[in-house]
């Protein structure tokens, strides 16, 4: 199974001047945890939920914050849409991420996965799989050391 076959095409996405509160109400109307940014078609970043808590709730940042004032910009991590989903789920755990945006040849964005699309796609025989990308991203890195040691 290939990236593009689980991901959802064309998801809502955010510019770096939309406010951080357009973004959580984007978050909250369409219940999700992230948003890509997206400049002239291109990934710029990504928003979370949790820079929003962290990064800007936390420090008492005003509301007329920019989405580029709190977005993650550095090592994003990205796959192609003929990426294979194991390859997808290996990236997953390994960075311990929840969702990674979809990119074609040129950078523009043209999906996201997330935990919830490849456990929808994936059929009873990798059910075992989902239950290891769980972990995986949940486990911090030190325990998941200790228990591979």
């Amino acid at each position: 199974m290939l990236a593009f076959e689980v991901m959802t095409a064309s998801p809502t996405t955010v510019s770096g001047a939309d406010s951080i509160q357009r973004a959580a109400q984007l978050m909250a109307q369409i219940d999700v945890g992230a948003l890509p940014v997206v400049e002239d078609g291109k990934l710029a970043g990504i928003i979370t939920d949790r820079d929003i808590v962290v990064r800007h709730t936390a420090h008492g940042e005003s509301r007329d914050c920019r989405v580029s004032d709190h977005m993650t910009v550095r090592d994003i991590q990205v796959v192609h849409p003929m990426t294979d989903v194991n390859d997808v789920i290996g990236r997953m755990e390994h960075y311990q991420v929840r969702r990674i945006p979809v990119v074609d040849d040129t950078g523009k964005l043209v999906g996201i996965i997330a935990q919830a699309d490849i456990a929808r796609h994936l059929i009873h025989p990798d059910v075992y799989k989902l239950g290891e990308l769980i972990a995986g991203i949940s486990t911090p890195h030190t325990l998941q050391l200790q228990m591979h040691s």
